[in-house]
This record gives C-alpha cells, sequence and structure tokens, in this order.
C-alpha cells in the first residue's frame, strides 16, 4: 500500500506540472483512508487528481479521476467525472457533469447538477445525480466549510443514495489545517446507514491545491464519493 501510494502521487504530480505549463487554470491532487467501527475490517482507501481549464471569465470545464481500493472488494472501484461550470459571479458557480462509475470492467453512466456558494468565511456546495442503470439510483450530495481562522476550517457532509430502491446516508463532521503555501490535512468523523449498515467511521486524509485558481470549483462525484465512500 505504502508503495502504491508514493507512485501514484509522484505520477499526479507529474501531471499537474505538464497541464499547468499548457494554462490549465487549477487542480488537486488528493488521498484520503477510512477505517470503520463495524466489528470487521473493513477500510477504504482514495486517489484522486483533478484539473480544471478556464474557457473565459465565466465559463471553465473539469475533470477528475478517483481510484478507491476497497479491502471489501477484489477490484478497485474507479470514477472519472466531467464538469462544464459556468460562474455566475465572484461567489456563485452551476453547473452540470457526467461521469462513469466502474468495476470489474463495468461501467454505471450518471449525470447531474451541481451548485456552489462562497462569501467571506463560509462556503457551501450541493449536487443531485441520476444513474443510467437498472436500479433506478440517485444520489444527493451537500457539503459545507466554514474557515475558523487563515489555517483552521470546520467541514459537514451529508450524501443521501437510493440504490435499487434502499436507501443509503452518510454525515459527517470534521477539521482541515492548511499549512502555508503547502498541502492541507483533515479529518473527519462519520456515521453511515442503509442495506444493513449502521457503522461509524473516522477518515483522515491530505490534499494539495495549485494553479491560479488554487484547486478546483467543485468535488469528486459518484456512488462511491456519496455514500460508500464511508463504508
Amino acid at each position: 500500500m505504502l508503495i502504491k501510494t508514493i507512485l501514484t502521487a509522484v505520477s499526479l504530480t507529474a501531471l499537474s506540472t505538464s497541464a499547468m505549463a499548457q494554462g490549465f487554470s487549477g487542480g488537486e491532487l488528493t488521498i484520503d483512508a477510512y477505517g470503520f467501527s463495524d466489528g470487521g475490517d473493513s477500510t477504504v482507501v482514495n486517489y484522486s487528481a483533478a484539473l480544471e481549464y478556464s474557457i473565459n471569465r465565466n465559463v471553465s470545464i473539469a475533470g477528475d479521476v478517483s481510484i478507491y481500493d476497497l479491502s471489501i472488494l477484489s477490484d478497485d472501484v474507479t470514477n472519472f467525472t466531467l464538469h462544464g461550470i459556468f460562474h455566475v459571479n465572484d461567489q456563485t458557480s452551476i453547473g452540470g457533469f457526467y461521469g462513469v462509475d466502474s468495476l470489474s470492467g463495468n461501467g454505471s453512466a450518471f449525470g447531474g447538477f451541481e451548485a456552489g456558494y462562497e462569501t467571506g468565511a463560509l462556503g457551501v456546495e450541493g449536487y443531485i445525480a441520476l444513474y443510467d442503470n437498472d436500479d433506478d439510483t440517485s444520489v444527493f450530495g451537500l457539503s459545507g466549510e466554514y474557515e475558523i481562522s487563515d489555517t483552521i476550517s470546520a467541514t459537514a457532509n451529508i450524501g443521501l443514495g437510493d440504490i435499487g430502491n434502499v436507501d443509503y446516508t452518510r454525515i459527517s463532521a470534521g477539521a482541515e489545517y492548511s499549512f502555508a503555501q503547502g498541502p492541507s490535512v483533515y479529518a473527519e468523523l462519520g456515521n453511515v446507514t442503509g442495506g444493513g449498515t449502521d457503522s461509524g467511521y473516522i477518515g483522515l486524509g491530505a490534499n494539495i491545491e495549485f494553479g491560479a485558481a488554487r484547486g478546483t470549483t467543485f468535488d469528486r462525484r459518484g456512488i462511491f464519493e456519496t455514500v460508500i465512500r464511508g463504508y
């Protein structure tokens, strides 16, 4: 796992450097891990990268890719999402996205809408997505961040999923510490319920934002990010 983490970080860093040279406005590299209190040995480790390109002042496009290493599955889950974004003003952005979750070569496509608002120390972001599959799957996510100081922020998230008429809920709260001109580290406590599961979890992660825009406008999407990242 350590070797995989190092190789992933090196590869993503090289990718980000090349992208900035091509005029991309911002990007992010993230790694996080989750452990659970259900009495088993369930863990999730996620590696992700995102890039955003500004077409003009109001319009941009972004893409993100994630790999989810779940201990309960023999194969990794992958996700790719493409975002089309319109910046209404300096505080408000809206967009649409299209993505694919894949496991063992089988992919499930999804699409949806997203919106974000940021003013002063407070930022909020929400989205809804529908899947093109036989299970009538839909997901909804809402997140918020409040800057307590220049280096410390409080975070909160809620994710709702309807998968084959089974409802899933993930809620969490946490904190983030940002180093000056460097990465951010964060921790969160949460709980996942649904499908016979009721498990608390703890998550730890690190994130690096780069580019003129300092990261991307919107976060990652998909069923694994919304609810199964927590289990």
